[in-house]
């Protein structure tokens, strides 16, 4: 499958046209068909025409039944024609289908001595995080319980710091043994306050690039990111995060 653009004039100006198509062999020769009109858009959209476009590729989306992958790629095409927001993980209509690099995964896995859980993850990020169990946006993993060694790197936006707060909360419970969350650094007051009760942060020198369901980085990160540790091996955290970031040990963490 792919996308396909075309452009078209008609009586309100010049707009772009978006169908999801495939491409058949008959007779040995290739014939692309369309699946779908996924909408269309200015060639200027503002921030509401871009939410109405995505209004209208969900619900074409919906219809055809793809899996999370198929899914997950087609979006991350639509959005590098047509962004959710000006970066990919702070603005309320930004997308979450941002991967982690796996250079970064296996330091966490290095610190952690394995995954069992991540609860905010799909099928392609499996392919190099390979945890135990995953929780995919529709099981919804804000509701499921936490276990063993925690790797997540959360869906940002308006809840995110909800995202934390479980975290916290399922290790002072002792239902996780460990959690590592990998944050964009904010200086909002609920940050600094939940940032008192972990155990350590990596505060990472550079932005990290996140990747796209097309296995492609981004060209500009926006926002610089934190790993944020729960756990007891604090010298093993700060050995393998020392190497790309400072290391905030803190004084009086929640502990189990």
């Amino acid at each position: 499958m792919f996308v396909r653009w075309i452009k078209r004039q008609n009586s309100r100006g010049e707009y772009n046209f978006c169908y999801l198509s495939d491409t058949k062999w008959i007779e040995g020769k290739p014939k692309n068909r369309t699946l779908a009109a996924l909408g269309s858009i200015t060639l200027k959209p503002t921030k509401p025409e871009r939410e109405v476009f995505w209004m209208q590729a969900k619900s074409s989306l919906d219809a055809l039944n793809l899996t999370t992958q198929e899914r997950a790629k087609v979006e991350a095409a639509l959005a590098q024609k047509v962004p959710r927001g000006k970066n990919p993980h702070g603005d309320s209509d930004a997308p979450v289908e941002w991967y982690t690099p796996p250079e970064y995964v296996e330091m966490a896995r290095l610190v952690l001595g394995g995954i069992d859980l991540d609860p905010a993850s799909n099928k392609v990020a499996q392919g190099w995080i390979k945890a135990g169990i995953y929780y995919t946006a529709e099981i919804d993993g804000m509701i499921q319980p936490w276990f063993g060694r925690v790797w997540c790197n959360p869906p940002y936006g308006r809840q995110v710091n909800k995202w934390l707060e479980k975290a916290l909360a399922s290790y002072q419970d002792e239902k996780a043994e460990a959690i590592i969350l990998l944050l964009n650094r904010t200086g909002a007051s609920w940050y600094k306050h939940l940032l008192r009760q972990v155990t350590a942060v990596c505060e990472v020198d550079k932005r990290i690039a996140f990747i796209d369901a097309n296995g492609h980085r981004q060209s500009s990160p926006r926002y610089y990111n934190d790993f944020v540790y729960l756990g007891k091996d604090v010298e093993t955290f700060s050995r393998v995060f020392g190497e790309i970031g400072d290391i905030r040990k803190t004084p009086t963490p929640l502990s189990t």
